[in-house]
């Protein structure tokens, strides 16, 4: 996996146009690009990723709707969440689990939507933030070894030494008269 931390996810998901220069895929301008078939490329975890009511398989099966129990389990496993069971449920916006359940659940559900739905481009916002160190080194490992390229917003040390490369945006200073 190409592995790159960036600080700022609105611009890459085409929900703000960035205020100067441009991003291009392929060499296509992302303005020129169906902001649907975009976003269908791509697996997304936000800061505060969304649960709904349901098992956590059917969370993380949110990526891909036939992923057997092995593909849930795997993925899973591979986001450092190997002790949740798949029955077990989850309420309406994810309020009975905590911080890191719902960011490894959201991991899972991004790793198999790479592994099984077509995913290019993981898009991650402090992934690893509230996990101890294991499955922090869990997480990282799994993205590193994906076949897509994979961008985080990250702060925490750990996140950002694991990447490749590292992009820091700033905001400019601003004008006055």
């Amino acid at each position: 996996a190409r592995f790159s931390v960036l600080l700022g996810a609105g611009v890459i998901l085409s929900f703000v146009a960035p205020s100067t220069g441009r991003i291009t895929v392929a060499g296509t301008d992302l303005r020129d690009i169906d902001p649907d078939q975009w976003r269908h490329q791509i697996a997304w975890v936000p800061q505060v990723p969304g649960l709904f009511a349901g098992t956590i398989a059917d969370n993380v099966r949110l990526a891909c709707a036939v992923a057997s129990d092995e593909n849930v389990r795997q993925a899973l496993a591979d986001a450092g969440a190997a002790d949740l069971p798949l029955s077990r449920t989850v309420a309406e916006s994810g309020a009975d689990v905590s911080a890191g359940e719902r960011r490894r659940i959201a991991v899972a559900r991004a790793l198999l939507r790479v592994r099984m739905a077509g995913a290019n481009l993981v898009l991650l916002d402090e992934p690893t933030a509230g996990l101890d160190s294991t499955r922090e080194a869990s997480v990282l490992a799994s993205l590193a070894a994906l076949d897509a390229t994979v961008v985080v917003v990250a702060h925490r040390p750990e996140t950002i030494n694991a990447a490749t490369r590292v992009i820091t945006l700033s905001t400019p200073a601003p004008v006055t008269a």
